[in-house]
């Protein structure tokens, strides 16, 4: 069952070859919009349906072969901002060389579920270690559905400011540009298979690392229902200014 958190972090990882990215979304219940006509007694009475809404609100993608060691003091100082502390799950891809590194954040203790990519066509339980292995259709699938339905948005100038220059480092046009070039493709075997149109140069990493929290928010009960039968949330800290926030700013001063 979902954690009852109000964010999600999603880690994908590179280093050579595909980036690393930490993405922060944040989880709000939401009603939808009445059909009714504003003024009517059919507006007032009609019943107000729950939404889950998704807001990717922060996203670190440090330079390529960023070692690993720095990828997660980084990760364990965001986990510790008090924006999430106490209210987030992080979400670290367990796939091929995320295994060793999920090794290592799961030393700091962080509130943690591995999600490993598979080739299967079902959705598993891990069977070393609590987490999933989780075909990247299903992956995906929950991204574009939260899309469609118009329950997923990202705040303008999204990024981090670097370290060394102090430089904001804009990660919002690299995600809308994975978003264009993310295409299905059909197996020899007929099966649709999701990746970036040239995956010589094009890259998705943006892509899953927000489409591994989204997947696991979806499955099991509901985040709203959550909230309908009594779970309730503080906030952290007030509403940031769009663009502008970045949970790594405290430790830089």
């Amino acid at each position: 069952m979902p954690a009852n958190v109000e964010w999600l972090l999603g880690l994908d990882f590179g280093k050579h070859h595909d980036s690393t990215v930490l993405s922060a979304i944040r989880q709000e219940v939401k009603p939808l919009p009445r059909k009714a006509v504003p003024g009517t007694p059919e507006h007032d009475e009609e019943p107000r349906k729950l939404r889950t809404h998704f807001s990717l609100e922060w996203m670190w993608r440090p330079q390529l072969g960023t070692r690993y060691g720095e990828i997660v003091d980084t990760t364990e100082r965001v986990c510790s901002n008090v924006q999430f502390a106490d209210n987030y799950l992080l979400l670290p891809d367990a796939t091929s060389i995320g295994e060793p590194i999920v090794e290592m954040l799961q030393s700091r203790n962080l509130a943690m579920v591995p999600v490993a990519t598979t080739s299967g066509l079902e959705p598993s339980n891990m069977t070393h270690r609590f987490g999933y292995n989780v075909p990247k259709k299903d992956l995906v699938d929950a991204l574009v559905v939260v899309f469609q339905q118009g329950l997923f948005d990202y705040l303008p100038n999204l990024g981090y400011h670097d370290r060394e220059s102090g430089r904001f480092v804009d990660c919002s046009k690299v995600f809308e540009e994975e978003l264009d070039k993310f295409v299905i493709k059909k197996t020899p075997t007929g099966r649709p298979k999701y990746e970036a149109e040239d995956p010589d140069k094009d890259h998705d990493d943006t892509i899953m690392s927000c489409a591994i929290p989204v997947w696991y928010a979806l499955r099991g009960e509901s985040y709203e229902r959550q909230l309908e039968r009594g779970a309730t949330r503080s906030r952290r800290g007030g509403q940031q200014d769009e663009g502008g926030w970045d949970p790594l700013e405290d430790w830089r001063r």
